[in-house]
């Protein structure tokens, strides 16, 4: 297994011992060089026992193909080997450990995972042992009906291992209790961490600063961006209005708002000392300064919003993604392109050269990154109640999860990002950097009193009106983030 992969899950899956209190969580700060310094590690076995389970039908409730063209599972289930990286990766997984345990691994494709599991779980069905489906749409509001067991008292989960993300564990608990959480089982919340893609054609022919040195200088800034931004706006066909046909500095969506806030080191929830969550968005004096920044950024003519209401109706369904994200930044249409790493894969075919980024700081007395990971578009493992054997459930996942550390992930984090898709060396460092400093913002996750929508909503109005909307919404989102509260200390186990 490659040396640099091993640090980076190392890295990508540990937490800091430093505290940051504008963060939900706290994370190792990574720097773009120190991957590649690292010495090759043993593989690390998971502890389990040995049992063999005589054939049993392991299965696996996640997201079919209908459920999003883009964001579907891919990671859980291969009929057999075809040649494409990720599908042979996760065929050998599957099948090491089906030799192991005598199981064979299914999968149950849902277009509407959530529906299933609920009807399931209420009825008493035994129909699933694991859901790996959409953390935000599907997971979090079942853990909040009681239906998930609490990862952290379960058998045979040992979450510290370097196959779980510490990040995802530390940020997604509420008073020491984790009902679904993410891992290397999967690659699609990779593919749902959010970056900063950069054409290179248009950095050259406008003679900008290299993106990559201004990371390395530490001078990777919202400010820099904006500059940047705006140099290479331009009303291509004249006729005096920024439409579709013409070229911008950012390729964006409303719902990025949030992301760049989360970016700036700044959170809409944090927890205290007892794992609790508080509302604390506008504590921070400095918070309605950088979201000032952020709105004149998603607002301004140098910004496509491929979200907009304009768009949509245009381009029906997933064409908007197509045809707004990937055709404008592929035909050189758009200097920067914020959106999910799945982008990289999707723009294999891109004659231009380009590269990836970080989101970047609010400033550079920002001490490190932060880099949102959209909770809609990534999964997270979760055990159902009606699990007839949890103590196979439990071994099947945790044995999964470890080989994957070892099959899967060098798949996608080396082959598919690092050698066959990005175009340089620096891009293969940025990755490491990104996926080392993921961030989890619980007030996104939960939307408690609607916070998280109003925050993408600014995008699409006149003037930065969010003091005085946060301000009537701050009673409501405390009430319901109490109600979170209580339904998990209803049905704590």
């Amino acid at each position: 297994m490659p040396a640099v992969l091993l640090l980076a899950g190392a890295l990508l899956l540990s937490s800091c011992k430093a505290s940051d209190t504008n963060a939900s969580t706290t994370l190792t700060s990574v720097g773009s060089s120190s991957l590649s310094e690292s010495t090759t590690a043993a593989e690390i076995k998971p502890n389990l026992p040995a049992e063999d389970y005589g054939g049993y039908n392991f299965r696996v409730l996640d997201n079919g193909t209908g459920f999003n063209s883009q964001w579907f599972s891919r990671d859980i289930y291969a009929e057999s080997e075809n040649g494409d990286t990720i599908n042979d990766a996760v065929f050998k997984r599957n099948a090491a450990v089906e030799d192991e345990y005598n199981v064979k691994i299914t999968d149950i494709p849902q277009t509407d995972p959530a529906a299933y599991a609920s009807k399931s779980i209420k009825a008493g069905g035994d129909d699933f042992d694991l859901m790996e489906a959409s953390l935000e749409g599907c997971e979090v509001p079942l853990a909040q009906q009681g239906m998930f067991y609490d990862l952290k008292t379960v058998p045979n989960i040992e979450l510290n291992q370097v196959w779980w993300d510490q990040n995802a564990n530390a940020g997604l608990s509420i008073k020491d209790h984790l009902y679904c959480t993410i891992s290397n089982l999967t690659i699609i919340d990779k593919d749902a961490t959010w970056a900063i893609m950069f054409d290179k054609n248009l950095i050259k022919s406008y003679g900008l600063d290299d993106p990559y040195q201004l990371v390395a200088n530490n001078q990777w800034t919202l400010q820099k961006m904006y500059e940047m931004m705006k140099a290479v706006a331009k009303d291509l066909d004249g006729d005096g209005t920024m439409t579709d046909a013409d070229q911008y500095g950012l390729n964006s969506q409303y719902r990025n708002t949030t992301h760049f806030f989360n970016a700036a080191g700044q959170f809409i929830a944090t927890k205290d000392s007892a794992d609790i969550p508080q509302i604390t968005m506008m504590d921070n004096p400095a918070a309605a300064q950088i979201l000032d920044l952020i709105y004149q950024i998603q607002t301004d003519p140098a910004t496509i919003n491929c979200d907009n209401p304009a768009w949509l109706a245009k381009y029906p369904g997933d064409d908007v993604w197509n045809v707004m994200q990937l055709t404008m930044f592929s035909t050189d249409r758009a200097l920067f392109m914020f959106a999910g790493m799945n982008r990289i894969t999707l723009l294999r075919g891109m004659d231009a050269d380009f590269g990836v980024l970080p989101t970047p700081k609010y400033d550079s007395s920002q001490t490190r990154y932060y880099v949102p990971l959209d909770t809609w578009c990534t999964t997270a493992a979760a055990l159902p109640k009606t699990i007839s054997d949890i103590n196979r459930s439990t071994i099947i996942l945790e044995a999964l999860t470890a080989e994957s550390q070892y099959t899967l992930l060098p798949a996608y984090y080396d082959v598919s990002l690092k050698t066959k898709l990005t175009r340089d060396t620096q891009s293969g460092e940025m990755i490491d950097l990104i996926l080392a400093n993921r961030s989890y913002d619980l007030g996104r996750l939960y939307n408690w009193g609607g916070l998280a929508t109003a925050m993408d909503q600014l995008a699409t109005k006149s003037s930065d009106t969010f003091a005085s909307d946060y301000a009537k919404m701050q009673s409501a989102a405390q009430s319901a983030l109490g109600k979170t509260i209580a339904e998990y200390d209803q049905y704590a186990n």
